[in-house]
Parts: structure tokens; C-alpha cells; sequence
């Protein structure tokens, strides 16, 4: 089995980059599956304390987590069962 690399793309000049920036997460996103973002100026402990928090959320009882809203068409919130409509 061939080893797939994730895609590395820059944030860096996002402004000026938008459409070349673009292009490369839409082509990750389809052919890799994954990408790691670069430059986004988001802080090593910001994106831990995040992940904190969301581990929280998870841990919490499916009773509570259930009461969290759910938009289906924003594919959006917590549900407990995978939709595939």
C-alpha cells in the first residue's frame, strides 16, 4: 500500500491568496481526505484549550448532549445516530 502525505497548506497572505488558497483545500479535501493548515497564526495552547473543551462536551451524559441543537441543513450541533439523507 502506497503511503498517501496530508497536504501542508499555507494561511500565510490569506487575503491576497483567497483564490489560490481555495483551490488547494477543495483539491486536499477530495483527493487526500485530510489537510494540516499552516500559518494561521492560532496559538499551540488556543487550539488545546478547544480541544479541552470539546472533549467535555463529549464526555458529557447523552441525555445533556442530546438537548444541543442540531441543523440538519448545516450539517450542524450533535446527534447521536449518522444521517445519510
Amino acid at each position: 500500500m502506497a503511503d498517501r502525505l496530508v497536504p501542508v497548506i499555507s494561511l500565510r497572505d490569506y487575503e491576497s491568496r483567497k483564490e489560490e488558497i481555495t483551490k488547494q483545500l477543495v483539491e486536499a479535501a477530495e483527493f487526500a481526505g485530510f489537510f494540516t493548515l499552516v500559518d494561521h497564526g492560532i496559538t499551540v495552547e488556543e487550539i488545546e484549550a478547544e480541544f479541552a473543551i470539546s472533549k467535555k462536551f463529549f464526555e458529557l451524559p447523552f441525555e445533556v448532549k442530546g438537548k444541543t441543537p442540531h441543523d440538519t441543513k448545516t450539517n450542524n450541533g450533535w446527534e447521536y445516530k449518522v444521517r445519510c439523507d
